[in-house]
């Protein structure tokens, strides 16, 4: 029978100790190959570089390893927990606490108001286009008839003529824009703060242009939005009607006018009270709580905007507005201003430039939901 070296044993741990460490030390360069070429590391590893020594010191420090070494156990193992690996970030070195890897971000829209309206490029700081001031009715037509009480036409007869007006309307492009201030370090070293930076610059822009669509003045750099007086026709809501009701009496005064009823902007309050509104016996009157039921009503989608505010609404023909897009949000990252060449800050600027024209507004109705 052979005798086990103990010595051998020990020789035979620390070589598979060391090829656990060449295995990891493996994976700290490739993590670091993936790190400077601005890849966000899987979850629960980003802190791997470092963590190689501690590792292997749990391997060698386990009584089990040590008992297995000395022949008083037949086996052996050593929990390494994923705690060795992880970031952390400490002000106390013996009680370090646990980084998240990512950032905690607010919320941000899904679907901004601009991608539901009709745009078209435009190539100055101003556009224009024409407007028929003047409506087409069963009046301006006839049949050919001489005015006699005799059936059918009369050959020869004067018909009756139709005249057309039109207005040049001429629109400003507003400019929409806002920056920041980063070090070069951030940008630099952290590609998800460059990634959250970039998009939360560009959602900036969206919804201040989503302001500006719906209230825009056209003062002092605005657009004029479609709450501007001259760039809607007023709604007012009949004594008894609820919001539904007024909702489809907003649509039929679109449909009277032989406009088509494309879209309702309401505030997300008004939605929710529609959607909770409930019969005499206590039935929703909106479909089901447990159904997506309310993405259109009466047949006409819906858009809720906190840009709106709560009891006000738009009705609107989607062929009667357009957005002048004369550039696309465009993010731009300098060092040159002010200081910041010397400071190591890079500034980030994101804009736009738009304006909204509407281009008949009897195609947009606005008021109250409720007297």
């Amino acid at each position: 029978m052979s005798t086990i070296n103990p010595h051998e044993v020990v020789a035979d741990i620390k070589s598979g100790i060391d090829k656990i460490k060449t295995k990891v030390n493996s994976l700290d360069d490739r993590l670091l190959a993936v790190e400077q070429q601005g890849i966000a590391p899987p979850a629960g590893f980003g802190g791997l570089q470092g963590k190689t020594t501690a590792a292997a010191k749990l391997l060698t420090d386990s009584p089990e390893i040590q008992a297995f070494a000395a022949r008083k156990l037949s086996s052996a193992g050593a929990s390494i927990p994923l705690s060795v690996f992880a970031a952390t970030t400490s002000d106390n070195a013996t009680n370090p606490s646990y980084r998240i890897p990512g950032i905690a971000a607010h919320p941000t829209q899904r679907v901004y108001l601009r991608e539901l309206l009709p745009s078209l490029p435009v190539g100055s700081a101003t556009f224009e286009f024409t407007r028929e001031s003047s409506s087409l009715d069963d009046t301006k037509a006839a049949a050919q008839w001489d005015g006699s009480d005799s059936p059918g036409f009369s050959e020869g007869a004067a018909k009756k003529e139709s005249n057309f007006g039109f207005q040049a309307i001429t629109m400003p492009v507003s400019t929409v824009a806002h920056f920041t201030k980063v070090s070069r370090q951030v940008m630099n070293d952290n590609a998800r703060l460059q990634q959250f930076i970039g998009e939360r610059m560009r959602s900036g822009v969206e919804l201040r242009a989503e302001q500006d669509l719906i209230n825009g003045t056209g003062a002092s750099g605005q657009m004029s939005g479609l709450l501007k007086a001259g760039n809607f026709t007023s709604f007012t809501p009949a004594t008894g009607d609820d919001r539904v009701d007024s909702l489809r009496r907003a649509k039929l005064a679109l449909e009277a006018a032989d406009y088509f009823c494309g879209l309702y902007i309401m505030n997300p309050a008004d939605v929710a009270a529609i959607e909770l509104q409930r019969d005499n016996e206590e039935r929703f009157l909106i479909g089901r709580p447990l159904e997506a039921s309310m993405p259109q009503i009466w047949g006409t989608p819906i858009y809720w905007s906190t840009k709106i505010a709560p009891g006000q609404f738009v009705a609107l023909d989607l062929a009667a507005v357009m957005v002048g897009i004369r550039e696309e949000i465009d993010l731009r990252f300098s060092e040159s201003d002010e200081d910041d060449f010397q400071r190591n800050l890079i500034s980030v600027r994101a804009e736009a430039r738009m304006g909204l024209g509407v281009l008949q507004p009897g195609g947009v109705r606005a008021g109250a939901l409720l007297i």
